[in-house]
């Protein structure tokens, strides 16, 4: 959820408008020191240019004005002095959005530009598909953490039958 995001910055990589990469990172409540932003540049952006030829960026930092706007600068900073084109920098809090690179009220208001995250293209789309946002971080990892008691035994018996079954197969020819 994007209350979820809240402290955290992600980068979004393209080639010709064509998503290449995506990356999270959550930032302590304090914020980063200048030092922590340049050594999380350093390491990010060599990692994301290696991406199949990136062309541009869109950088979205999650939380407040002060714990954010400063760490969008120096990432988008980092990937113009890489030579990738920054499309954006965006600063969400709550359900409004502000273009931080943009300083024409007209377009971009002060007071950012409400918005409804479900009711968005993509979630749209990921319902119509099927696709069910995860309640939490918690939940997500959930999904990815090792199979553990009895699931754990099944799991090795049949991966034993299955390579017993596969050993037969390729013993027999063709």
């Amino acid at each position: 959820t994007h209350e979820e995001l809240r402290n955290a910055f992600c980068i979004t990589a393209f080639a010709h408008n064509r998503v290449v990469f995506a990356a999270r990172l959550d930032l302590p409540d304090g914020g980063l020191t200048a030092t922590e932003v340049s050594s999380v540049t350093d390491y990010l952006v060599p990692i994301v240019c290696q991406q199949q030829t990136v062309t541009d960026v869109v950088v979205i930092g999650y939380g407040h004005a002060g714990q954010v706007d400063q760490v969008l600068r120096t990432v988008g900073q980092a990937f113009a002095t890489a030579g990738v084109t920054v499309r954006d920098l965006l600063r969400v809090t709550g359900t409004r959005m502000f273009t931080i690179t943009c300083g024409d009220p007209a377009c971009c208001p002060p007071q950012g530009t409400p918005f409804d995250p479900a009711a968005s293209p993509v979630a749209v789309q990921a319902t119509v598909a099927g696709m069910v946002a995860l309640p939490d971080r918690a939940a997500m990892a959930a999904r990815f953490a090792p199979v553990s008691g009895a699931a754990r035994d099944r799991m090795r018996a049949a991966t034993r039958r299955a390579a017993t079954r596969l050993g037969s197969l390729l013993d027999a020819g063709p």
